[in-house]
């Protein structure tokens, strides 16, 4: 990315983008525990991957590096809300012993 003179980017510039998704999704996710007691794990992760692609989508819609920057901490938010989800609906799914974990 940095050698492609179209996009004009530092390696602060990318610095900055690939800081912004483990920051959020770090937050999101313990907020995301949170959520799935009080709400329906299927529910979060269906919206949450539908929000997710939406947010992947619109990265090609901008061209600066305070959009990419935003977008990609939106994603990594996202993604963080339904990894708690996802975790809680593969243990009621399958079995510990179908999990590897007996």
């Amino acid at each position: 990315m940095v050698a492609d003179p179209l996009l004009g980017l530092t390696k602060t510039d990318i610095g900055a983008m690939t800081s912004a998704f483990p920051a959020a999704y770090g937050i999101s996710k313990f907020a995301g525990g949170m959520l799935g007691a009080a709400f329906s794990p299927t529910k979060m992760l269906a919206y949450g991957l539908m929000a997710t692609s939406v947010v992947n989508i619109a990265f090609g819609f901008g061209s600066s590096v305070v959009y990419w920057s935003a977008l990609w901490a939106i994603n990594g938010a996202l993604q963080g809300i339904g990894a708690p989800a996802c975790a809680m609906l593969l243990t009621r799914w399958f079995a510990a012993k179908e999990r590897g974990s007996e």
